[in-house]
């Protein structure tokens, strides 16, 4: 059984909302992870839709991986969790 259309959220909005959420939160903290992700955003139209964006984010180099450890988040029973900061690339131009 699906989700009620009521619920169903929109592939290329969540998307877009989620790498721009990406971004704004490792410039403003430093790192991100797929947890802050879960955490301050709605549920995306596919379980799988956390690490696409991360992909996309780091194939745009927005964002670099730099460490990793177990999700603390209890529904991921301890999975792998990505910690990614901004690329250098998006650091130029930015007064230190």
């Amino acid at each position: 059984m699906g989700r009620p259309a009521v619920l169903e959220v929109d592939k290329g909005a969540w998307i877009a909302d989620a790498i721009d959420y990406i971004v704004t939160r490792a410039r403003r903290v430093g790192t991100v992870t797929a947890d802050d992700l879960r955490r301050d955003l709605p549920e995306p139209h596919h379980p799988n839709a956390f690490g696409t964006v991360f992909l996309i984010a780091s194939s745009r180099k927005l964002i670099e991986q730099v460490d990793g450890g177990p999700s603390k988040i209890r529904s991921r029973h301890g999975g792998h969790r990505g910690v990614w900061r901004l690329h250098p690339d998006q650091l130029k131009g930015q007064a230190a």
